[in-house]
């Protein structure tokens, strides 16, 4: 399921300013950021420049080439590229070349996280920083899968649906091991529980209704 704009703008947000404390980001002059899944809005993005302006590059890379191509013109901060982070082949351009990586919303809907996150460690220089965030389990979509079980439903719905997108989901421990596992160190990993409301009864109104014709 895809992440609505609005919660993706507002993790982009927290998380960009915890990575700012927590790692003590600071102008990233001389860094190499990549942002996995930048999405077609590029809220990552658009935080860190807005946070660090003074930044060196960033690269937003995407795996849909349609979604590359509405977003922004290259600049000579910015570049946009096709790329799967779980295919390590798509990313030979960019392996020992990254300094920091951040992604968001996206390793929810990555089936195999572990060559995912490999792949990050070949991307990354020597100190190199990852931070990541995504949902382990969501009740909405719960919510919707129960709904999906009324043929009336199913055949009315045209969204987003990804069978048994939360079935293999570890816990932020599993995770952690993971990681560690392939090479990363000092490493934090952190599950909590997050109820974050629509802005309007109108907005949750309108995304529930997306799909059903």
């Amino acid at each position: 399921m895809e992440c609505n704009s609005w919660m993706h703008r507002v993790s982009a947000k927290t998380l960009i300013e915890s990575c700012k404390g927590e790692f003590g980001w600071e102008e990233l002059s001389r860094d190499v950021i990549m942002d996995v899944g930048c999405g077609v809005r590029g809220y990552g993005v658009q935080r860190i420049l807005q946070l660090f302006p003074a930044v060196g590059t960033i690269i937003g890379i995407c795996k849909d080439q349609e979604e590359v191509d509405k977003l922004k013109e290259t600049t000579k901060k910015i570049e946009f590229a096709v790329a799967d982070i779980e295919k390590r082949e798509t990313l030979q351009n960019y392996e020992g070349r990254i300094t920091k990586v951040i992604s968001i919303h996206v390793f929810h809907q990555i089936m195999e996280k572990e060559e995912a996150f490999r792949n990050i460690y070949h991307l990354l220089k020597p100190g190199g920083e990852v931070a990541v965030l995504f949902a382990i389990k969501s009740v909405t979509y719960e919510w919707l899968t129960e709904m999906l079980k009324n043929p009336k439903w199913k055949d009315a719905y045209q969204g987003h649906y990804v069978e048994d997108l939360y079935k293999r989901e570890l816990e932020a421990s599993a995770y952690k091991k993971m990681v560690v596992n392939i090479g990363f160190q000092e490493v934090k990993c952190l599950g909590e529980k997050r109820k974050l409301a629509y802005p309007s009864d109108k907005d949750c109104k309108g995304k529930n209704r997306q799909g059903v014709v």
